[in-house]
Protein backbone atom coordinates (compact mmCIF):
# COMPACT_ATOMS: atom_id res chain seq x y z
CA UNK A 1 0.00 0.00 0.00
CA UNK A 2 2.81 2.43 1.22
CA UNK A 3 4.81 2.10 -2.39
CA UNK A 4 1.67 1.29 -4.47
CA UNK A 5 2.83 -1.65 -5.68
CA UNK A 6 2.40 -5.50 -5.89
CA UNK A 7 -0.33 -7.78 -6.93
CA UNK A 8 -3.46 -5.15 -6.60
CA UNK A 9 -2.24 -3.09 -8.48
CA UNK A 10 -1.66 -4.52 -11.99
CA UNK A 11 -4.08 -4.85 -14.37
CA UNK A 12 -6.60 -6.62 -15.28
CA UNK A 13 -7.63 -6.68 -11.20
CA UNK A 14 -11.75 -7.49 -11.19
CA UNK A 15 -13.59 -9.08 -8.75
CA UNK A 16 -17.44 -10.06 -8.19
CA UNK A 17 -19.64 -11.29 -6.75
CA UNK A 18 -22.16 -14.34 -6.89
CA UNK A 19 -25.47 -15.70 -5.92
CA UNK A 20 -25.85 -19.52 -5.26
CA UNK A 21 -28.18 -20.11 -8.15
CA UNK A 22 -25.69 -18.88 -10.41
CA UNK A 23 -22.67 -20.82 -8.30
CA UNK A 24 -24.46 -23.89 -9.05
CA UNK A 25 -28.01 -23.02 -10.99
CA UNK A 26 -28.58 -27.09 -11.33
CA UNK A 27 -28.46 -27.64 -7.43
CA UNK A 28 -31.09 -30.66 -6.96
CA UNK A 29 -33.51 -29.82 -3.92
CA UNK A 30 -31.49 -27.17 -2.73
CA UNK A 31 -34.28 -25.45 -0.11
CA UNK A 32 -34.28 -28.68 1.15
CA UNK A 33 -30.58 -29.25 1.55
CA UNK A 34 -29.75 -26.17 3.03
CA UNK A 35 -33.02 -26.36 5.54
CA UNK A 36 -31.75 -29.93 6.36
CA UNK A 37 -28.09 -28.80 7.29
CA UNK A 38 -29.75 -25.95 9.37
CA UNK A 39 -31.62 -28.70 11.32
CA UNK A 40 -29.05 -31.35 11.80
CA UNK A 41 -26.28 -28.20 12.86
CA UNK A 42 -29.05 -26.84 15.41
CA UNK A 43 -30.12 -30.27 16.82
CA UNK A 44 -26.07 -31.04 17.35
CA UNK A 45 -25.23 -27.56 18.67
CA UNK A 46 -28.31 -26.93 20.16
CA UNK A 47 -26.64 -23.32 22.09
CA UNK A 48 -24.70 -22.71 18.98
CA UNK A 49 -26.58 -19.73 17.12
CA UNK A 50 -29.08 -18.15 20.03
CA UNK A 51 -29.96 -14.51 17.84
CA UNK A 52 -31.38 -16.90 15.30
CA UNK A 53 -28.87 -16.24 12.32
CA UNK A 54 -28.62 -19.83 10.95
CA UNK A 55 -32.24 -19.38 9.70
CA UNK A 56 -31.26 -15.68 8.42
CA UNK A 57 -27.88 -17.06 6.56
CA UNK A 58 -30.40 -19.67 5.45
CA UNK A 59 -32.45 -17.42 3.48
CA UNK A 60 -30.10 -15.64 2.20
CA UNK A 61 -28.27 -18.68 0.45
CA UNK A 62 -31.91 -18.49 -1.18
CA UNK A 63 -32.24 -15.75 -2.69
CA UNK A 64 -31.14 -15.08 -5.93
CA UNK A 65 -29.96 -10.98 -5.14
CA UNK A 66 -27.63 -12.18 -2.28
CA UNK A 67 -23.93 -12.91 -2.98
CA UNK A 68 -22.56 -16.37 -1.30
CA UNK A 69 -19.05 -16.05 -2.88
CA UNK A 70 -16.86 -13.38 -3.96
CA UNK A 71 -14.39 -14.06 -7.29
CA UNK A 72 -11.50 -12.24 -7.54
CA UNK A 73 -9.01 -12.65 -11.00
CA UNK A 74 -5.62 -11.27 -10.75
CA UNK A 75 -3.11 -11.07 -12.96
CA UNK A 76 -0.26 -12.29 -11.07
CA UNK A 77 0.59 -15.70 -12.06
CA UNK A 78 -1.04 -17.15 -8.50
CA UNK A 79 0.37 -20.64 -7.16
CA UNK A 80 -2.87 -22.38 -5.32
CA UNK A 81 -0.52 -25.42 -4.86
CA UNK A 82 0.87 -22.94 -1.72
CA UNK A 83 -2.59 -22.40 -0.12
CA UNK A 84 -1.37 -24.05 2.91
CA UNK A 85 0.90 -21.03 3.28
CA UNK A 86 -0.96 -17.92 1.98
CA UNK A 87 1.58 -15.30 2.13
CA UNK A 88 3.04 -17.39 -0.67
CA UNK A 89 0.40 -17.70 -2.90
CA UNK A 90 1.12 -14.20 -4.64
CA UNK A 91 4.32 -14.02 -6.08
CA UNK A 92 6.62 -11.11 -4.49
CA UNK A 93 9.87 -10.34 -4.82
CA UNK A 94 10.74 -7.59 -2.60
CA UNK A 95 12.65 -8.21 0.38
CA UNK A 96 10.59 -9.03 3.49
CA UNK A 97 8.25 -10.38 1.69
Amino acid sequence: MEHKAGPFVAAPTSTGFASLEKVQPDFPNVEQHIQALVAEFAQNNPKADPAGRDALLARQLLDPQEAVTQITCLATGGDASLAHTPNKILPCHEPGM
